[in-house]
């Protein structure tokens, strides 16, 4: 009878160190992403309770908001003033192959000198 509960208190020992070790890979809390030539350069997205930062080479700090997240995925977005151009940068992160695609929104009022750029924007009506 004792062997039976120290057996099971081994297996629910084993079961509970597997889950964290395995929790602690897909909900890590930083991520170093690399881009640009040979992988050149690089940046940190660094978990901060509910949100990220955004890290920079130059170790610039940017907030950015958790969109949505689950295991294998998260969502990352974030607003930003460059040159007196407003835009939302998104991150979108695959957590189990640690590959990232991002890209940037700009606001339709930066798009005064492309011609081209104005043409492909959508038009819409106020319903208020």
């Amino acid at each position: 009878m004792r062997n039976k509960f120290f057996a099971r208190k081994k297996t629910l020992i084993f079961l509970i160190i597997i889950f964290f070790l395995s929790t602690n890979k897909v909900f890590s809390s930083e991520y170093r992403c690399f881009y640009g030539i040979n992988n050149s350069k690089s940046f940190k997205l660094v978990r901060r309770r509910n949100n990220f930062l955004w890290v920079t080479q130059s170790l610039r700090e940017f907030p950015l908001e958790i969109l949505w997240e689950n295991k294998e995925e998260i969502v990352l977005g974030g607003s930003f003033t460059v040159r007196d151009i407003d835009y939302y940068k998104v991150y979108y992160l695959d957590k189990t192959s640690l590959k990232v695609n991002t890209g940037n929104i700009n606001s339709p009022k930066d798009f005064k000198s492309q011609s081209e750029s104005i043409r492909s924007l959508y038009e819409c009506i106020s319903l208020n």
